[in-house]
């Protein structure tokens, strides 16, 4: 460590799947930062092991990174063991696709000691080189992360945290008894861990200097099986958090309310503009055949989610 770097007693945790040049990248933007955390622990849930030697291409103390095994394919599970595995009272996690920005640990080093945070979220970027595939995802996951936060924060305004970038506090983690979800893999897991520190009444502050830029792999398979987690994971999160999700009935109800009844139509409009936008924005100068391609998987994607959906219910039924 040169003498133009700082130290800070925090661990981060990485859970990586089979991702070796991706997860070097991503170490090699942590420790190339001014502030440096005590500890980074890889979290590796190929049975093969493939990422064992990691240190010794980063050219990192071996020390300084930490390697567990876990021979599991559920992301939560691996968050779990990296909390528990965790020496330092504050965790960050982040995803072995993920590249932190310039003033990362910074940013997060002077809020954690400013605002004594419990919990921080951090702002993730879509690479700009994305691919066609990529592409598709982004408009999916604008489109329906309105449709979902609009039934889900009926009761209150919620903020939620990203699972690809967020400081922890250990001890509270521990003394409210709050895990990731297992049930939930790859989706749903962060919304649900925000859930839960709602309920334990621990605030989620934003750090909006501590960015991240997501490298998501550009894949029709990774896409299909998001898509159909999704459908699976949203019928399970929702029948956890059935109480903090208004009925149909109940929203009919709160909606008598004028003042309400017109900042909700104001809000959809808002969403509506913005999501035809962004739609505007990807499709920009693109020749038909682009456009119907685009469109074409658009909708096999979103008959992948229902179908997810209508699975897991049938699934649900049958127990």
């Amino acid at each position: 460590m040169s003498n133009n770097t700082y130290s800070i007693p925090l661990s981060i945790v990485v859970p990586t799947f089979r991702r070796n040049e991706q997860l070097l990248e991503c170490i090699l933007s942590i420790i190339r930062q001014k502030y440096l955390p005590k500890e980074i622990i890889i979290i590796d849930t190929c049975p093969k092991n493939t990422a064992q030697h990691i240190s010794q291409r980063s050219n990192i103390s071996p020390s300084a990174i930490r390697y567990i095994s876990v021979p599991t394919k559920n992301v939560s599970e691996a968050r779990n063991r990296g909390i528990y595995a965790a020496n330092y009272n504050h965790i960050i996690f982040i995803d072995d696709d993920c590249i932190a920005g310039k003033e990362w640990l910074k940013s997060l080093y002077k809020s954690l000691y400013r605002f004594n945070s419990c919990v921080g979220r951090g702002i993730e970027h879509i690479t700009p080189t994305v691919g066609f595939l990529v592409k598709v995802e982004s408009y999916l996951t604008f489109s329906s992360y309105h449709s979902i936060s609009d039934q889900i924060s009926k009761r209150s305004h919620i903020q939620y945290i990203d699972s690809k970038c967020f400081l922890v506090n250990k001890h509270v983690l521990i003394q409210h008894n709050i895990l990731f979800d297992t049930q939930f893999n790859a989706t749903f897991e962060d919304m649900d861990l925000s859930f839960q520190l709602i309920r334990a009444k621990v605030p989620i502050r934003n750090i909006y200097s501590m960015k991240i830029v997501h490298n998501p792999e550009n894949t029709f398979f990774r896409l299909i099986r998001k898509q159909w987690n999704k459908g699976k994971d949203f019928v399970l999160f929702e029948k956890k958090w059935k109480s903090a999700i208004l009925s149909k009935y109940q929203f009919e109800k709160l909606l008598q309310n004028s003042a309400i009844k017109e900042t909700v139509r104001t809000l959809k409009y808002k969403n509506q503009i913005v999501s035809r936008n962004f739609l505007k924005k990807i499709l920009k100068r693109k020749s038909k055949l682009y456009l119907i391609s685009f469109h074409s998987l658009l909708f096999v994607a979103w008959m992948c989610r229902f179908a997810g959906r209508y699975y897991m219910k049938l699934k649900l039924a049958l127990l």
